[in-house]
């Protein structure tokens, strides 16, 4: 069928010579010459060499018969192809390369992961794959050809590598000792200069990206741009990587077409070019997982990656952890933009064995959000499982830091721009905050860290040497005391990660110098996963916002006093002062805030009013407790001030109850102590007391006793008139004296004063007798 294919194409093109050749020698009309060409390409396969329908990766077996179907001019990569997934790594991306032969590509180019097995195994997959990069040095002599040209249906294609200068920051340092990146625009500029003539089409298979966090001069975007300036009537196409974007129908640049396809071989992409003096056309599509599933495997390819997942899932079925019954987030969308429950738990992880692997102790861990590949899922996690979350093989380090090391790093972890929609508008996150663009270097801490930001503030601009400012406070927890401190800028801290990061990888030039290693990062979360024996429910949340923590700084300043104020309560319990500073924490409005405030305060406010209802002193059990009740309902201060009054009122009732009802029983007891009352008598001046409802009717019931019982005195009643002077003297002088005014006939005595009253007319009785005898003596 092919060689009928083969033999259809060249008489067509005999017949289609002839009819224009007789068309020439006929008229002086041209006829417009087409041409047209057709390239697949893929980027960032990142070892998927297997189909795998869960992940909607196509497989190299199928895109075999994928090409073979459609049967393209060209068939190109852009790099990161070789690394990423155990089954790759395991070979040091060699049976990934192989397996890219068997396709065959015409030609790839070097991503930046190309070099995570060092520079010399990049340089073995020269024998493997047709590698190009034109901007890649090592000792001034460059390490690939910069260019192929092939010539396929008699037109020529140049086709040019370009690597991401962020190589020296996104691979480990040890791996491009001596190695140097040009920068991209320009070398694009020297090859098209020196390719001039010499093919008719140009194809950049450029590992640069679209990330906003890559600088603009070494974006693909800003290389189209600039080509289609300076080479306007050229046909140009750039096929891309790095960044993991999806261009569903590319972007076209004048002359010059951008297209990528994402990532993971999650698609392939179609680029279809028509040329004529008359009309031309270049388009670009994706070919998703969708199209492609149903395509039957190549046989030959098929066997080949089953041979190699054979000899490999002998290693990697071991169980490391049964039954893991939470999933752990740890795509690259999410984990390079926000706190991840995936990454919590590497980053425990790694916080862990800082405590006991190192010479000192460690106070923090951190791994970097392009460092995590893969989320787990629930069910039994093997040791497939973790190495394909922890591909690269790093090892776990310790380095020394500052505090203002520790606040640049957070400034360079969170300096991406705001996630913009199709319409420009700023795209917000789970807590209300704009929400930030992919970032590789984005990073996920241990339990021991809390960072707040404002993403509403000025990020860092590293090529334009602009400090960031959203990074608010750092806190670090005190193992001693268990309590989160601010970080002090001149401290000392022990900072655990990787050895990519600890080397100042992905652009953290503020780490680096001396550091302690440990095993690989994969060992070491393995061991921390069978220590553990199970991932605990609390881990269920796939975006906790616990430890980096998107806040507005006025939030974060009224957090702050609000939290002051909660420990300044004098009568809530440690407890529940705990649990409102927990809802602060957890609150990202001013007006949240002010309401679990205001709810603190009211329970500080019932606790207290309820101290002092229980140190009222008369009112009964009964009531206190109605009180009570009614305090723990009360939904404001004015209802509580309000109870309280009744209760305060009521207590002082009782109290004056209880004084009255112990006067009446000790003027009754007075009034019984009488000698001169009857019985009779006694009762009703008894009753009349019982009755009484107020101390001034207590007291004129007492002075009416009181004045009776004189009366009725027997000795009274031998006075004579010869001693009424004496007696209306002593009278006057008890008047005087104020000791009693009962005689007046207007005063009664005070409760309390009966015995007074007794005792003084016994002493009047006693006078009186005497004048008496002193009287007769002298008759």
């Amino acid at each position: 069928m092919k060689e009928k294919k083969h033999i259809g194409k060249y008489l067509k093109s005999i017949s289609l010579i002839a009819i224009g050749s007789a068309t020439l020698l006929f008229s002086n009309v041209s006829l417009a010459e087409e041409f047209s060409f057709t390239i697949l390409h893929t980027n960032d396969m990142h070892g998927r060499m297997q189909y795998d329908e869960k992940n909607k990766s196509i497989g190299l077996a199928r895109l075999k018969t994928l090409k073979d179907q459609i049967n393209p001019t060209l068939m190109l990569d852009a790099g990161d192809s070789v690394q990423g997934l155990p089954i790759s790594n395991n070979s040091k991306g060699i049976e990934m390369a192989k397996g890219m032969t068997m396709i065959p590509y015409d030609a790839t180019t070097a991503g930046n992961h190309e070099f995570d097995f060092g520079y010399d195994q990049a340089m073995k997959l020269k024998e493997y794959t047709p590698l190009v990069s034109a901007n890649v040095y090592k000792n001034g002599q460059q390490s690939f050809d910069p260019y192929k040209i092939i010539e396929k249906d008699g037109k020529k294609f140049a086709i040019i590598g370009l690597t991401t200068p962020e190589t020296t920051t996104k691979t480990h340092p040890n791996n491009i000792v001596g190695v140097t990146f040009d920068d991209p625009i320009p070398t694009a500029e020297k090859y098209m200069e020196e390719l001039k003539g010499k093919a008719d089409v140009f194809i950049f298979l450029s590992h640069l990206g679209v990330d906003a966090t890559t600088p603009v001069e070494w974006q693909s975007r800003t290389l189209a741009k600039e080509l289609s300036k300076s080479h306007p009537t050229d046909k140009i196409v750039i096929i891309d990587g790095h960044s993991h974007t999806e261009l569903p129908n590319g972007e076209k640049y004048g002359n010059v077409l951008l297209a990528q396809t994402g990532n993971y071989l999650n698609n392939v992409g179609e680029i279809e070019a028509k040329y004529s003096d008359t009309d031309s056309s270049i388009n670009a599509k994706l070919i998703p997982f969708s199209e492609v599933k149903d395509l039957p495997a190549d046989s030959k390819v098929d066997n080949f990656v089953n041979q190699v997942a054979d000899n490999f899932n002998k290693d990697m079925s071991e169980v490391v952890l049964e039954g893991n019954t939470v999933n752990l987030e740890g795509t690259g969308a999410m984990v390079r933009t926000r706190e991840t429950n995936l990454g919590n738990l590497i980053g425990d992880a790694l916080y862990q064995y800082g405590q006991t692997g190192f010479t000192h102790e460690s106070d923090l861990a951190i791994i970097n959000g392009g460092g995590v590949r893969q989320s787990i899922k629930e069910g039994n996690i093997t040791k497939g499982d973790i190495l394909s979350v922890l591909p690269f093989g790093n090892t776990i380090s310790q380095i020394e830091v500052n505090g203002q090391q520790i606040y640049d790093m957070f400034e360079h972890s969170l300096r991406s721009i705001a996630l913009k929609d199709e319409n420009g508008n700023i795209i917000l996150d789970e807590k209300g905050q704009p929400a930030l663009d992919r970032n590789g270097g984005f990073l996920q801490v241990s339990s021991s860290v809390k960072v707040y930001f404002d993403s509403n503030l000025q990020g860092e601009v590293p090529e334009e040497n602009t400090p960031g400012q959203r990074v608010l406070k750092v806190q670090i927890l005190n193992r001693q005391s268990k309590q989160f401190e601010d970080v002090n800028l001149e401290k000392i801290y022990y900072l655990t990660t990787n050895d990519f990061l600890a080397a100042g990888g992905d652009g953290y030039t503020m780490l680096g110098g001396t550091r302690e290693e440990g095993p690989s990062m994969d060992e070491v979360f393995t061991n921390y996963l069978k220590y553990e024996g199970k991932i605990s429910e609390d881990r269920k949340e796939p975006f906790p916002y616990e430890r980096i923590i998107p806040i507005k700084k006025e939030v974060l300043d009224y957090r702050e006093n609000a939290i002051k104020t909660i420990n300044e309560l004098s009568s809530i319990t440690d407890d529940a002062k705990a649990d409102y500073i927990h809802n602060i924490q957890s609150s990202n409005s001013v007006e949240d805030i002010d309401k679990i405030l205001t709810e603190a305060k009211l329970e500080n406010r019932k606790l207290e009013a309820i101290k002092e209802i229980n140190t009222l002193k008369f009112i009964n059990e009964a009531d206190r407790a109605k009180y009570i009740e009614e305090i723990k309902q009360a939904s404001s201060d004015d209802s509580i001030n309000s109870i309280l009054k009744n209760a305060t009122q009521d207590d002082k009732i009782k109290s004056l109850e209880k004084e009255l009802a112990e006067l009446k029983e000790k003027t009754i007891k007075e009034i019984n102590d009488l000698k001169n009352l009857n019985k009779k008598q006694k009762d009703e001046f008894t009753l009349a007391i019982k009755n009484s409802v107020s101390k001034d009717e207590i007291d004129k019931i007492v002075n009416d006793a009181v004045k009776k019982n004189k009366v009725q005195d027997p000795q009274n009643q031998i006075h004579t008139s010869e001693s009424s002077s004496t007696i209306n003297s002593n009278s006057s002088k008890i008047k005087d004296s104020k000791v009693s005014k009962t005689n007046s006939g207007k005063y009664l005595p005070k409760t309390g004063d009966v015995n007074n009253y007794v005792a003084l007319a016994t002493g009047l009785i006693f006078v009186t007798s005497s004048l008496v005898i002193v009287s007769k003596k002298k008759q």
